[in-house]
């Protein structure tokens, strides 16, 4: 049952990081117009992200509630996911001679 649990907690991780840097990236570019507190933004929410996720794991590695191979193999299922589906959704293309054309 640990393994199943890890599992779903690397993806969730995972899952959640992406969203977040996503949610803050977004908010960012669309809302500050200074540079240096678009710095200072991305660094607090960068901290911010991490150290939850380090939370997160830091309690279930303590509580031995779960495998830590298994969110490891999670983590990067689910990464590993979701880049395959930006490469298959986002076509790569580029401008040649006035046209555009797949890198494909």
């Amino acid at each position: 049952m640990d393994l199943l649990t890890g599992i779903l907690l690397g993806g969730a991780i995972c899952f959640l990081n992406i969203r977040w840097l996503k949610f803050f990236i977004k908010g960012i570019l669309l809302n500050v117009t200074d540079v240096k507190k678009a710095k200072a933004l991305t660094y607090a929410t960068f901290l911010f992200r991490y150290l939850i996720i380090a939370g997160i794991l830091y309690i279930s590695a303590k509580s031995n509630a779960v495998n830590m191979m298994a969110v490891i193999i999670g983590f990067s299922a689910a990464l590993f996911s979701y880049i395959m589906m930006l490469l298959r959704h986002n076509k790569m293309e580029v401008k040649l001679n006035g046209r555009t054309a797949s890198l494909y």
